[in-house]
């Protein structure tokens, strides 16, 4: 079994969410796009990170008393980390009994995965379940990717994979064939959108769009509703469109939550103000509207698929 390694910073147990059948999810870390509202902050960065939850800490400060590179403080009761010191060496999350401090983000091997897989396979043949690799950007980590996918489908694993589709296809193309399902996050179609409200362009993401309809037989969009940034009739009039150039069968949406609106803090980082100060009734309107617009337009050999939760989170 090939050696690798791949920066990982979860496997999910259980889930139902992510694809047919229970599921287990592998969140590989590092990500190449920013998104304004993304629901895992921790997943950006490639390197690991120290997680601070103030609500669990007990103020003992023995992380202060271990910390090598002098990064935490004590301010107010609590802790402070200087993320300029910081080098996530992770002595003090693993000192934190009651686990206010973690270590975002760890290498595992293909071979621990397989076994965790390997334990559940009875449920995922019962259920028609698998493995979900999901991120970050799964891609990304190429030949840990390549290396995983192969060995899984190689032990009767079904394997489905989340991404935003910002990859080089050439490099995956002998993988993604092997994928029993893919879903494609698409943010926005119309290019400065995207740039906008993610840091980078569409550009790769529209071309591979075309390509991963060759690679799997079962190609999901996925589309998260924000209200005021890509919920306007312009921009449902270009996913239409977009799905009708590239005969898309199926059309996931997703309805915009914020549960996930203290992670970046935890990390040394602020949530966007503009995303935080969405509205819950705003959220309610924009979805049901979207939903409406698809139901209304759409042609028939489109399936549409309603999700009031995020199945990522």
């Amino acid at each position: 079994m090939n050696t690798i390694k791949g920066m990982i910073f979860n496997i999910q147990k259980g889930s139902l969410e992510d694809g047919k059948g229970f599921r287990t999810v592998v969140f590989f870390k590092g990500c190449n796009l920013e998104c304004l509202w993304c629901h895992n902050p921790e997943s950006q960065s490639p390197a690991p990170q120290i997680s601070y939850n103030r609500d669990l800490c007990k103020s003992c400060f023995g992380c202060r008393e271990v910390c090598t590179c002098e990064a935490i403080e004590i301010k107010n009761g609590g802790v402070l980390i200087d993320r300029s010191k910081c080098q996530a060496c992770g002595l003090c999350a693993d000192n934190c009994q009651n686990k206010a401090l973690v270590t975002m983000g760890r290498l595992a091997g293909i071979a621990e995965i397989v076994e965790i897989a390997e334990r559940d396979k009875k449920y995922f043949e019962a259920t028609g379940g698998g493995i979900t690799l999901s991120g970050g950007e799964a891609t990304l980590q190429t030949e840990f990717f390549n290396a995983l996918v192969r060995e899984l489908h190689g032990r009767k694993i079904r394997v489905n994979l989340e991404t935003n589709g910002n990859f080089d296809s050439k490099k995956l193309a002998t993988s993604l064939k092997l994928l029993d399902c893919i879903y494609l996050d698409i943010k926005a179609v119309d290019r400065d959108t995207h740039f906008r409200i993610t840091g980078g362009y569409n550009d790769a993401i529209l071309t591979n769009l075309d390509r991963l309809k060759e690679f799997s037989r079962n190609l999901i969009i996925r589309y998260l509703v924000v209200p005021g940034y890509n919920d306007s009739s312009g921009d449902l009039h270009l996913l239409l469109e977009l799905l009708e150039k590239n005969r898309i069968l199926k059309l996931e949406l997703l309805k915009f939550h914020k549960l996930w609106i203290d992670k970046p803090a935890a990390i040394g980082r602020t949530a966007n103000s503009g995303i935080a100060a969405i509205a819950d009734g705003t959220t309610d309107h924009a979805y049901a509207s979207t939903v409406d617009f698809f139901r209304e337009n759409k042609k028939a050999e489109l399936t549409l698929i309603e999700h009031e939760q995020d199945p990522r989170h």
